[in-house]
């Protein structure tokens, strides 16, 4: 058992794991439990960790750190433009 006596992952779907499409290979009957399973232990590390956080004055960290989410979703899904001719100066200079 895991956090609160709430059933680990599901090892059924590691199988279906590829770098390239995640769990898209995943059958339905396996995936939608486990991902209904992911949000409930999800939530349950919020109720055990927000207290602590309350608790040590890190909330204000905590905000910053939500709204930062967005933009590392934003770099994930569409990249980073990189002046890839100053890299190269900056790398012979190195």
């Amino acid at each position: 058992m895991g956090l609160f006596n709430y059933p680990k992952a599901d090892d059924r779907v590691k199988p279906y794991l590829n770098d390239d499409m995640g769990l898209l290979g995943c059958p339905e009957w396996l995936l939608t439990p486990y991902q209904r399973h992911d949000v409930v232990r999800t939530m349950l590390l919020f109720q055990l960790l927000h207290p602590k956080l309350k608790e040590n004055g890190w909330e204000e960290i905590y905000e910053m750190e939500r709204a930062l989410v967005w933009t590392t979703l934003s770099i994930e899904d569409r990249g980073v433009m990189i002046d890839v001719p100053r890299c190269r100066e900056m790398q012979a200079w190195l």
